[in-house]
């Protein structure tokens, strides 16, 4: 009886337990002995739902949003999904902005008002900024100074001396005017240049392109270079042959070697026999057509196929040349394997070299670097500097804001001025000079990838994102350039608190990115605190005794 009634009261509580535990009944039919409905259901979701028994005609189940009915016939009544809430729209996406933060320098996004780039700014942050598809210009903040007041005179104590030992080292105009150039300039600083392009092949080496299809675009670039920088000052007459002038002689017959390799080559370079300027250039006009008209040509550019290995160094030299066209001084160039090989740009090499005989020293500040056609021929930016300009005349004196530093600090004040980017070609201001003594003054300039600093004919141009403002010094008592540390007649000035670090390229000198000031950050040089205030498509920077 014990064990039997123990059974019963076992039962009794299996039978309470089903009743208030949770259950499926909805979907299996509840124990014929209960209808009593569960307390809690379990989640289902419509997959497990839709098609399931169901127990009552026209019950209605709800979750998350859906809604189901038990319909069918009796004995096939099943859950079918009647009613779905409309899911609540997503959250917008928010389009990147300027401002954002962003990761990787140079990396640009598209929108309706130009394209957003991703720049460097102070304290190391990296953010994106708006920037126009075409550059804007920022117009032109007028100068409190006349432009006399921030053109230096030449005060090198050698100016006039002979080149030589012991002479002036730059015989070119470091200074306004360019007659403070130590000898008479082939090239004149204004008014048309006739130049003539003639492409020569060998016998050893014909040429296997069409000069004239492949010269065309380099001439058109020169061209443009020349008009923009010179501010219409100068322009080239370009006479050229359309097809190639045949050397007499083979190409290891015109082999010449620059006077800065002392009659030596590097042992992997063609070992002669070297001839002189003078008789390569008489050579090879006694080869040229009759009908080759030189009358009144100022320079010739001796063009040699780009499979040439024999001819290395490139001639630059002026010379008086006896030739049947009776040319008189005349200046020459030629091109040669150093520029072949590594697939540097013909017109670059041209307005380089032209500009050395119009007058500009070049090769400062910082030999080499690519931030300057005349301090490379083929760097990152084919741009020129406003102080070569200055010298020159080229620059239009209304796009400088000259201030004078050389007063009292009170006569000082603050400044603040938007830059246009020398690598641009919109009109604006384009730099800020600081007088600080009779020789010496500061030029601040805005950087930008841009017209004069982006790729062209394969050669890489800036990295994208590169922007800023840079400074230079200048110093007329200086008669020195071809050096690559600070102490030439033009030097940048560096900021190494800064920690740029350094912009390394094939091909390139390093270029110290401390050179570089990015926006929100400041430079207190000779007395002066510059800061960059604002960037986007110009530079605003603010000037102020430190």
């Amino acid at each position: 009886m014990r064990g039997r009634g123990t059974a019963a009261g076992v039962g009794l509580l299996v039978g309470a337990l089903m009743i208030a535990m949770p259950t499926a009944a909805d979907v299996s039919a509840p124990p014929a002995s209960t209808s009593v409905a569960p307390i809690w259901q379990p989640a289902i979701t419509a997959a497990e739902l839709q098609g399931k028994r169901c127990k009552r005609r026209h019950a209605k189940r709800e979750k998350d949003g859906i809604t189901y009915r038990c319909r069918g016939k009796k004995g096939n009544l099943r859950w079918r999904l009647v009613a779905r809430k409309p899911s609540p729209p997503a959250p917008p996406v928010t389009a990147p902005a300027d401002g954002d933060s962003c990761t990787t320098i140079g990396e640009r996004i598209d929108n309706a008002a130009g394209y957003l780039e991703c720049r460097a700014i102070a304290g190391g942050a990296r953010v994106l900024r708006q920037l126009s598809l075409d550059a804007i210009s920022p117009g032109i903040t007028p100068s409190p100074e006349p432009i006399d007041t921030c053109r230096l005179a030449d005060t090198r104590i050698n100016r006039g001396r002979p080149p030589g030992p012991g002479g002036t080292l730059i015989s070119e105009a470091i200074a306004y005017p360019v007659t403070s150039a130590t000898r008479p300039l082939p090239l004149p600083a204004s008014g048309a240049t006739k130049v003539a392009i003639l492409p020569y092949d060998f016998s050893d080496v014909p040429g296997d392109v069409s000069p004239g299809s492949w010269l065309a675009p380099q001439l058109e670039r020169a061209s443009e270079w020349i008009e923009y920088y010179s501010d219409g000052s100068v322009s080239y007459d370009f006479v050229t042959s359309e097809s190639w002038i045949r050397a007499s002689k083979p190409s290891t017959e015109y082999q010449w070697i620059h006077p800065f390799r002392n009659g030596v080559m590097p042992p992997d370079l063609p070992q002669g026999p070297f001839k002189t300027a003078q008789w390569i250039t008489e050579d090879l006009l006694r080869s040229a057509p009759a009908s080759l008209d030189l009358t009144g040509v100022q320079a010739i550019v001796f063009i040699y196929p780009p499979t040439v290995q024999a001819i290395y160094d490139m001639v630059v030299r002026d010379m008086i040349v006896q030739s049947p066209q009776n040319l008189g001084n005349i200046l020459v160039f030629t091109t040669g394997r150093w520029l072949y090989e590594e697939d540097r740009p013909l017109w670059s090499y041209m307005v380089h070299e032209f500009g050395h005989f119009h007058g500009i020293p070049g090769h400062a500040p910082w030999d080499g670097n690519p931030l300057d056609v005349m301090t490379n021929q083929h760097g990152l930016a084919t741009t020129l500097n406003t102080w070569s300009r200055l010298t020159m005349d080229w620059q239009d004196t209304a796009e400088i804001y000259c201030i004078r530093a050389d007063h009292d600090a009170d006569d000082f004040g603050q400044h603040e001025v938007t830059l246009s980017a020398i690598d641009t070609q919109e009109p604006g201001t384009k730099a800020v000079i600081v007088r600080l003594s009779e020789s010496r003054a500061l030029i601040i300039e805005s950087r930008r990838r841009s017209t004069w600093s982006t790729d062209h004919f394969g050669w890489p141009g800036l990295p994208r994102g590169f922007y800023g403002i840079t400074v230079m010094r200048v110093d007329t008592s200086i008669d020195v350039n071809r050096i690559q540390r600070p102490g030439a007649y033009l030097d940048y000035v560096a900021a190494p608190e800064l920690r740029h670090g350094i912009l390394r390229m094939p091909l390139m000198v390093d270029v110290d990115l401390n050179w570089v000031l990015y926006e929100g950050e400041t430079m207190t040089t000779d007395g002066i605190r510059i800061d960059l205030v604002r960037s986007g498509d110009a530079d605003t920077v603010r000037l102020t005794r430190a």
